[in-house]
């Protein structure tokens, strides 16, 4: 069993039944990595990607997404108010039993200043 820090991806997304994911863009002023007009539930989602590589910490990917909202984070925290604003964090722990990440507060504080809900998905064995 080992200690070592977890890697994977991180993704932000607005949804709603209502959203409409181009008025997101324009309100943002940034244009999304997907957009999914309506989903199989009926919601619309508008999604940005972290940019790191898929090897780097996954904190570099969760700061990668909330520094580049920085400057959005009062439109974001609106559209949060009406839809929800998820950031999810897929992690892939690989064939440890054991593994860990760490945030920085300053980036807990940011997402919550934003309106979002942060998701941690621990995925083992996938390459």
């Amino acid at each position: 069993m080992s200690n070592r820090e977890t890697r994977g991806w991180a993704v932000l997304t607005v949804s709603g039944a209502e959203l409409h994911p181009e008025d997101v863009s324009r309100i943002l002023g940034m244009e999304p990595d997907r957009i999914i007009p309506r989903d199989a539930w009926g919601r619309g989602i508008w999604q940005l990607n972290s940019r790191p590589a898929g090897n780097e910490k996954i904190e570099e990917h969760v700061k990668d997404l909330l520094r580049r909202l920085l400057p959005v984070r009062r439109n974001l925290r609106q559209l949060a108010r009406e839809h929800e604003v998820r950031v999810s964090c897929v992690l892939d722990a690989g064939s440890e039993t054991e593994a860990h990440f760490e945030l920085d507060p300053r980036y807990l504080l940011l997402a919550g200043a934003v309106g979002a809900v942060m998701e941690f998905r621990f995925q083992a064995g996938f390459q």
